[in-house]
């Protein structure tokens, strides 16, 4: 008997696979959620340096509002759409991040939330992105 190796599949090609038309409305609203917060952020640093981050409260606490928001709400696609959370790992640093917010603020490193946005942030964007295009 021949059996058809199986498959399966990684987030990238997951992440491919799936567009806006295909996720559920719970889905839909919390990527658009993620991307919303996300491009916020990038709006409120656009042309600061990381002095400017770390000498600014006002910037500080907006940014990691906004970070907060993403990471819950990739935390939400879990329950909704558990294929699209795992197609979000390389997001995983975020909902790490919105739990050290959540649960034990005083420890923020304002120097390692610089970094992440820098670092993680984009292809957490991209990623959302691709997801909200419609069909091609």
């Amino acid at each position: 008997m021949n059996v058809a190796p199986s498959r399966t599949h990684t987030s990238s090609e997951t992440l491919r696979s799936r567009r806006y038309c295909s996720l559920l409305p719970e889905a839909k609203k919390l990527v658009l959620d993620a991307l919303q917060a996300a491009e916020a952020v990038n709006q409120f640093i656009e042309g600061k340096t990381e002095a400017d981050y770390l000498s600014d409260l006002f910037l500080r606490s907006a940014v990691e509002r906004q970070l907060f928001v993403v990471g819950e709400a990739i935390t939400q696609l879990r329950q909704v759409d558990r294929d699209l959370f795992n197609a979000l790992a390389e997001s995983r640093r975020l909902v790490g991040f919105r739990n050290l917010l959540a649960h034990g603020y005083g420890s923020v490193d304002d120097r390692r939330v610089w970094a992440l946005i820098h670092e993680e942030l984009p292809t957490t964007v991209e990623q959302l992105q691709h997801l909200m295009k419609g069909p091609d």
